[in-house]
């Protein structure tokens, strides 16, 4: 019996896990998920002495007769790496139509760049296929979309024989988030007619990596190293670009606002200063002495007495004179 009392799941980093992969013990293991390698096999193929099933890839319906799928545990024709040592084997033995597709899906989301690699090498290809078929393919099946996006291996340098693994690299924006699976094939269907090849694909690692939109975008198929060959799927959003578009209009617009009211502002402060400055302050705090008007009562008053007292004044003085002429003098 095996008991667990907890099961516990959580985010790791980078530095943890490459910290785990170089520590790894009975209690420690780090599986690398974005990356698919060839180390799990089943019972040995019938009639193979080294070749074992693989539940890694599944024949599509409709293959080839001729045609086997498995693994080996030991690459009879090299590897791409030296830490590996098991290799994925997609054969026809005679001409005909095969092709496989991988269990693995690799999921993308549609604000996302991602580059899906695939290290193979192709043998002993034969095939009567024209410019415009397919021979030996490697290509991506979408199967929300139900769209397959290939690389044309014959069309690859010193692909077939060579005794170099081949790096096939798919530089993918994708319009929706979706699940991609690899597919490998030998020969093809287009209409009516069929290209039937003989021949191996050999696969031994594929990889998934998100990459910049920078990335994406200065991707160049016609300039890649010389054991690398790349098909771009999907394109910058434009409305990425409207955005940002958008928002440096949104800021020209919001720095020429908030000038304006700066400059406003300022000319408001200068005008009050200068209205401020040349203000008579005296003459608004300073009290005239009261005058009074033509009318005013008080004033009539003041001028009757002062009229009667002149008249008796000279009331006064006439009766002095004539008493001083009655007394003779």
């Amino acid at each position: 019996n095996v008991y667990f009392d907890l099961i516990d799941y959580v985010t790791s980093t980078e530095d943890e896990y490459k910290n785990a992969k170089e520590n790894q013990s009975k209690n420690i293991l780090a599986i690398d998920l974005s990356t698919e390698t060839f180390d799990n096999v089943g019972a040995l193929v019938e009639g193979e002495h080294s070749l074992y099933t693989t539940a890694h890839f599944t024949l599509d319906e409709n293959h080839s007769e001729y045609a086997k799928l498995g693994v080996y545990k030991d690459s009879p024709v090299g590897h791409s790496s030296n830490e590996l040592t098991s290799i994925l084997m997609l054969s026809n033995t005679h001409e005909g139509i095969s092709s496989a597709t991988s269990n693995k899906n690799f999921s993308v989301e549609s604000d996302k760049y991602y580059k899906l690699s695939v290290f193979a090498k192709i043998t002993g290809i034969t095939s009567d296929a024209t410019d415009d078929e397919y021979s030996a393919f490697i290509g991506l099946k979408n199967y929300e979309a139900e769209a397959n996006r290939f690389i044309n291996l014959k069309d690859t340098k010193d692909v077939n024989n060579s005794n170099v693994f081949k790096k096939f690299e798919f530089i993918i924006h994708p319009q929706e988030s979706e699940v991609l699976n690899v597919v490998l094939g030998l020969g093809s269907v287009k209409g009516e007619f069929k290209t039937n090849v003989a021949g191996s694909i050999y696969v031994d690692k594929i990889t998934l990596e998100t990459i910049s939109d920078k990335d994406f975008e200065n991707y160049n198929v016609n300039a890649l190293e010389e054991n690398i060959v790349g098909i771009k799927i999907g394109q910058i959003n434009e409305s990425n670009n409207d955005n940002d578009s958008n928002n440096k209009n949104n800021f020209q617009f919001f720095w020429w606002y908030f000038s304006s009211i700066v400059l406003g502002l300022t000319i408001i402060i200068v005008l009050v200063t200068l209205a401020v400055k040349k203000f008579d302050w005296k003459k608004m705090f300073h009290k005239d002495p009261q005058v009074l008007a033509e009318y005013d009562t008080r004033r009539i008053e003041n001028e009757q007495k002062a009229l009667a007292k002149k008249e008796l004044r000279a009331r006064k003085r006439a009766a002095k004179k004539n008493q001083n002429k009655k007394l003779g003098k």
